[in-house]
C-alpha cells in the first residue's frame, strides 16, 4: 500500500469557532491568588478533526514568592 492510497479522503468540515480564555490574578505582598479559565463560554466544538470535544477548564491557585 503506498502512502498516496493509505488514507481515505474524508469529506467533513470543522466549523469556525471562537474560544475565550481568561486569567485573573490578585497580588498581596509575596502572595498571588489566581483563577485561569480556558474556553470559559463552554463552546462544545472540536478544535481539530478527529479530536474529542473539550468543554471548559478551570484552574485556581496560589503562588508564593519566597525571594521577597
Amino acid at each position: 500500500m503506498s502512502a498516496q492510497t493509505q488514507y481515505a479522503e474524508v469529506d467533513q468540515k470543522i466549523n469556525d469557532i471562537m474560544l475565550v480564555n481568561a486569567k485573573v490574578a490578585y497580588q498581596i505582598k509575596s502572595v498571588t491568588v489566581f483563577v485561569n479559565g480556558r474556553n470559559i463560554f463552554n463552546n462544545d466544538s472540536r478544535q481539530f478533526w478527529g479530536t474529542d470535544r473539550a468543554g471548559n477548564t478551570w484552574l485556581a491557585g496560589i503562588t508564593l514568592d519566597l525571594s521577597k
